[in-house]
């Protein structure tokens, strides 16, 4: 979990916020308003835990002349752009106004219920929005008018978390440094860390996005010496803190690496333009961005359709300037711009990870630093793909006799997308020992996927998926995660589109 220069914001475990989602009003008359018409909204929202595992939301019915039946659309989100490209699910539910505002017991009505967040669930913010629809001719839409409410039970808001033991880990970076739990504390979320300068005595406090193993700090200068302590946090609760530890920012290496990650989406008759169309539009992106590093998914090496991608996309980005790090024919390659990063030693993959990983060692000069790069297209979201991917990793250090600690960057497709139970065990192999790049970037809450770059081939009550990702080791520091796009509006998949997955980049630092 990785926060960049500001205090992160602060994690509420269910906060509930209704807003406006109006559309394809009918025009009426004021009289058919009057008999028909919805008078209030939906209102007073509340949750409640109804297993370990299950929780529900309700709410008071809304108001109208006479009592009707009525639709709720419900639209629930682990983020707040809940009507652009955000990751959001859409349920119906049923029931009936009513005709007074006198409170009775039936004026709550139990309307869904999902899935109780959980380490590596929904995360710490969940948004919900409300439509009432009448059933009859006409149809008069009210959306629930409240703005962000807090809402608690218990089975929401953890335990306080227990006071850690000596199993905070603080590895210094030439931005700052990332701490990391060893173990997770009982009860914890998350985390919260002080750092005081020891040579002017200032301190800053930042707080990491729950849930997280660790909280990575990018806005430190080189070469300085600070004490930093940690506590962990559950939602708005504390432990106390950690023993302080002194660390010393590295220096930074002479040139930050531009690194990316892009699915640019195999041929399939019928599903998307032809590659030669596209191609020019991903060489384009890839440029633009002005990267030195791209991971590369559903990019075949071997001849297709519409002839080999990878060959085809390395014309369009040209062979003058760039290289392919590796031999394989699967779809998974690492490209690089040779003018900027040279390679160390022979890429490797494994048998049993044939267009899924690929690893290999690079250099930004003779005198930099090492570090090894993986592109990785999970096929099912499986942990042992994970496995082997990072085993990857280290068999490109034992060969080309690198430092165990030499850093090493993930990017790829680890298709974080369907289930949460999918989602946990990717998440939680690839958080062990490194950290997302993503939440380098403030101000962006938590959700259910990992970062919101693919698009849903519509029409489909969603829009967007967050499948692909740029993780790195806590001894590399990056800063500027990007999401570029293509001026599409709804999220939805169009042929026309370079692809249905948007390129991520970030700028990784190594220290020296």
């Amino acid at each position: 979990m990785n926060v960049s220069g500001v205090t992160g914001r602060r994690s509420i475990f269910a906060a509930l916020l209704a807003g406006v989602l109006v559309t394809g009003l009918l025009a009426a008359s004021p009289a058919e308003a009057a008999e028909y018409g919805i008078k209030t909204a939906p209102s007073s929202f509340q949750v409640a835990s109804k297993s370990p595992t299950r929780m529900t939301f309700s709410w008071k019915r809304p108001i109208s002349k006479g009592v009707q039946r009525v639709k709720y659309t419900v639209t629930i989100a682990g983020n707040r752009d809940m009507n652009r490209d955000a990751n959001y699910e859409v349920k119906t539910s049923y029931g009936y106004t009513r005709t007074s505002t006198r409170t009775t017991t039936r004026d709550k009505s139990p309307i869904f219920g999902i899935n109780q967040p959980t380490l590596y669930g929904y995360g710490a913010r969940i948004w919900v929005n409300v439509v009432t629809s009448t059933l009859g001719p006409k149809k008069y839409r009210k959306a629930d008018p409240q703005k962000a409410s807090n809402r608690y039970s218990a089975g929401l808001q953890p335990a306080n978390p227990k006071d850690p033991a000596s199993d905070l880990k603080v590895t210094p970076t030439c931005k700052g440094f990332t701490a990391r739990w060893n173990s997770m504390p009982a009860g914890a979320r998350g985390m919260k860390v002080e750092v005081t300068d020891l040579k002017t005595l200032a301190k800053q406090s930042f707080v990491g996005y729950e849930p997280a193993r660790s909280l990575a700090v990018s806005s430190l200068p080189s070469s300085t010496t600070y004490s930093v302590r940690a506590q962990a946090t559950s939602v708005k609760q504390r432990s106390g803190w950690t023993a302080a530890q002194t660390i010393t920012t590295t220096t930074c290496a002479s040139d930050v690496v531009r690194v990316g990650s892009y699915n640019a989406l195999v041929w399939r008759e019928g599903k998307a333009a032809a590659w030669g169309t596209r191609a020019p539009l991903v060489a384009a992106g890839i440029t633009s961005a002005n990267l030195d590093l791209v991971g590369l998914q559903e990019t075949s090496a071997s001849s297709g359709p519409s002839g080999p991608q990878l060959d085809t996309l390395m014309s369009k980005l040209g062979r003058s300037t760039w290289r392919v790090a590796d031999d394989t024919l699967g779809g998974v390659h690492l490209i690089y711009n040779k003018d900027r990063l040279s390679t160390v030693g022979a890429s490797q993959t494994d048998d049993r990870l044939d267009g899924v990983a690929v690893a290999q060692a690079f250099r930004a000069g003779p005198r930099e630093p090492a570090f090894v790069a993986v592109s990785l297209h999970s096929t099912a979201g499986l942990k042992s793909q994970v496995v082997m991917a990072k085993g990857l990793a280290e068999s490109v250090k034992t060969a080309e006799k690198l430092p165990a600690d030499t850093p090493v960057v993930f990017v790829g497709d680890v298709l974080l997308r369907d289930k949460e139970e999918t989602r946990t065990v990717v998440r939680a192999e690839l958080s062990k020992t490194m950290s997302d790049a993503e939440y380098y970037k403030p101000g962006r809450a938590l959700d259910l996927y990992n970062s919101r770059n693919a698009l849903i081939r519509c029409p489909r009550p969603i829009s967007g998926i967050k499948v692909d990702g740029i993780f790195s080791s806590d001894a590399v520091a990056v800063t500027s995660w990007s999401m570029p796009k293509y001026g599409f509006s709804s999220g939805c998949f169009r042929g026309v589109f370079p692809s249905d997955h948007n390129l991520l980049t970030a700028n990784v630092w190594l220290g020296r």
